[in-house]
């Protein structure tokens, strides 16, 4: 087996289910501090642990809907080892009241461009491995509309995903081959563009936006709810604001 799945099931080998309870909703709480900002130096890193922990206990690390987090993982990951709560995070808000506007903003600027740009990095291979995959496997005939609509009518109709009144792929059925081809040459195109952002203040202002409309178009047309990346674009893109404007 995983040899991260192996430690951690040999740690808690004789927990009961209140205890493996408990592991979860440390490791929700650890989260939800490190999200927030609080005590960042401490409950990101525990928040690192905690995830991989838990996920070696299950022996999964996509056990909500079969998602990975993975790209939100790594983010965590560079905020443990860099630092770089500030903006609106409970941490910088604490800062600004007790040391003032000059103490809080003393020092620090490029570690935490530095950190910034890493986790774009993160963010932008996310997406441009995904869509290298998509071109390795099918190459560019991923985008036909045909191979699109077929992907789409197949999930939303297995039952198996995130459902919800209204079945809107279905009810696309019949328009034309050119609308299909037309997402699945944004999907695609779209995700390999994503390499741009760390390297462009266009790509970086203009892809992230692309590509969460896309994960909202997954949810209505297929079914699929990419909770991690509907969330972590929009507080990357807020962090940035933030952080350039201070």
């Amino acid at each position: 087996g995983h040899a991260a799945g192996a430690f951690a099931r040999a740690l808690t080998s004789g927990a009961d289910a209140a205890a493996l309870r408990g592991l979860e909703r440390a490791t929700r709480a650890l989260l939800v501090a490190a999200a927030a900002g609080v005590a960042t130096p401490v409950s990101c890193p525990l928040a690192c642990g905690a995830w991989l922990l838990y996920g070696g206990v299950l022996h999964a690390y996509n056990t909500w809907r079969g998602h990975s987090f993975i790209a939100a993982w790594w983010g965590l990951a560079i905020l443990s080892w860099r630092g770089g709560a500030r903006g609106l995070s409970v941490d910088g808000l604490a800062a600004r009241l007790l040391l003032g506007r000059r103490g809080a903003r003393r020092g620090g600027g490029d570690r935490r461009g530095w950190t910034r740009f890493l986790v774009t990095l993160v963010l932008a291979n996310n997406y441009l491995m995904a869509g290298l995959t998509k071109l390795c496997a099918s190459g560019a005939l991923w985008a036909s509309g045909t191979n699109l609509k077929t992907k789409l009518l197949a999930t939303t109709l297995n039952g198996r995903h995130f459902l919800f009144r209204g079945f809107l792929s279905l009810r696309l059925r019949h328009a034309p081959e050119p609308f299909w081809t037309f997402l699945g040459a944004c999907g695609l195109f779209g995700e390999i563009a994503m390499g741009l952002v760390p390297f462009g203040d266009a790509p970086r202002v203009a892809l992230p936006a692309v590509m969460w409309a896309m994960h909202v178009g997954i949810l209505f047309l297929q079914h699929i709810l990419f909770i991690d990346l509907l969330l972590l674009i929009p507080a990357w893109s807020l962090a940035h604001a933030v952080d350039g404007a201070s």
